[in-house]
C-alpha cells in the first residue's frame, strides 16, 4: 500500500509542476453511492451467513468518498488523479442471537484523463482512467479476522460542473468501474467459501452516482 501511495504522490508532484505552467487547476471532493456486483463475495455471504435474508446477485449498495486533483493539459484535455474510499458492510443476526459482520473497504488510486467541453458557468467532462486497488476485509464470526488483496481497476466517467459562484462549482458525476482485485488472504491463507470450496475473489463491477464540490484556480 505504501508503494502505491508513493506513486500517487510522485504523479501529483509532477502534475503540479506542469500545472504551474497552465491556466487552470482543479481540486474536487465529495461523496457518492455505488451499486456493485461482486459475485464471489455475494456467493460467500449467501451460502454461509445470509440464510433467508439473501443478498442480490445483481447489485448491492456501498458508500464512497473521494478527493481528486486535475489540471488543464490543453484547451479540451484535463489530466488528474484521485483517491477514492469505497465501503461495503453486511451484518446478520441468526435465530440464536449470533451476530455476523463483514466489512469490505477498497482504496482506489486512479490516474485520469478527460475531454472537456465548457461554456459560461458550466463544464462537462468525459473520460476515464486506470490505477491501483487495495482492498481489506474485516470479518467477525467468533473472533475478528483481517484479509487483504491488491489489484488494479479501470473506470469510465461523465462529470458535469455548474457554477456556485466565484471559483466554486457543484460537481455531479456518474462512474462505471471494473476492479480486478483478486483473492482475499491473510497470513493463514486465502479466504475460502466452505460451501463451494472456492476462494473469495473481491473483484467487482460497479456503477456510482457522485456529488461533490470543485474549486478551480
Amino acid at each position: 500500500m505504501k508503494t502505491k501511495i508513493y506513486l500517487l504522490v510522485f504523479f501529483l508532484l509532477g502534475a503540479n509542476l506542469f500545472a504551474q505552467q497552465t491556466e487552470e487547476r482543479e481540486i474536487t471532493g465529495g461523496m457518492g453511492i455505488s451499486f456493485e456486483s461482486a459475485p464471489s463475495v455475494i456467493d460467500y455471504l449467501n451460502y454461509n451467513f445470509a440464510q433467508s435474508d439473501q443478498l442480490s446477485y445483481a447489485f448491492n449498495s456501498a458508500i464512497e468518498g473521494w478527493v481528486e486533483y486535475a489540471f488543464r493539459y490543453s484547451d479540451n484535455i484535463k489530466l488528474g488523479a484521485e483517491y477514492c474510499y469505497n465501503y461495503f458492510a453486511y451484518s446478520n443476526v441468526n435465530t440464536i442471537g449470533f451476530i455476523y459482520e463483514f466489512d469490505k473497504t477498497v482504496h482506489a488510486i486512479t490516474a485520469l484523463g478527460y475531454y472537456v467541453k465548457e461554456g459560461n458557468g458550466y463544464e462537462f467532462k468525459l473520460g476515464g482512467g486506470i490505477g491501483f486497488r487495495y482492498a481489506t476485509v474485516v470479518e467477525k464470526i467468533y473472533q475478528t479476522e483481517d484479509y487483504s488483496a491488491t489489484g488494479f481497476g479501470m473506470l469510465a466517467r461523465a462529470q458535469g460542473l455548474t457554477s456556485l459562484g466565484g471559483n466554486f462549482y457543484a460537481n455531479l458525476g456518474i462512474d462505471a468501474r471494473y476492479d480486478l482485485i483478486g483473492v482475499a488472504s491473510n497470513s493463514d491463507g486465502n479466504l475460502i467459501n466452505d460451501a463451494t470450496g472456492l476462494e473469495v475473489d473481491l473483484s467487482s463491477l460497479a456503477f456510482s452516482i457522485r456529488i461533490g464540490v470543485s474549486y478551480l484556480f
